[in-house]
């Protein structure tokens, strides 16, 4: 079963676990998923207009999906990220962060999303 949770704002639990997905995507992929921006705004723990989406399966120790959401001057930087070891799923795991992160755009106003 999966969950998925919203984050406005990131505790020290949920920044380690996603820097551990970033850690495993970026060994995997040989670069880091998150661009500049985007790395800041997490590093920060979160602002206004920013959002992390937390993917889980039952039975995993670790996160299985993560998109993050920063709303910019006139448009929003988004980026997603799939567990390396979860990449089979990722067309089931992707759309769901997706569509929960351009509901959070669109409640807040929509926008360009980069």
């Amino acid at each position: 079963m999966r969950s998925l949770e919203i984050k406005r704002q990131m505790d020290a639990t949920s920044m380690d676990e996603v820097s551990d997905l970033i850690a495993d995507a970026w060994r995997a992929d040989g670069a880091r998923p998150l661009n500049d921006h985007l790395w800041l705004d997490l590093r920060e723990g979160g602002r206004t207009g920013f959002a992390g989406l937390i993917a889980r399966d039952d039975g995993h120790s670790h996160i299985v999906g993560y998109c993050q959401i920063s709303r910019g001057n006139e448009s929003w930087s988004l980026d997603l990220i799939v567990h390396p070891h979860h990449r089979y799923d990722s067309m089931e795991i992707a759309p769901d962060l997706l569509r929960e992160a351009l509901d959070i755009v669109a409640n807040e106003g929509g926008g360009h999303v980069h």
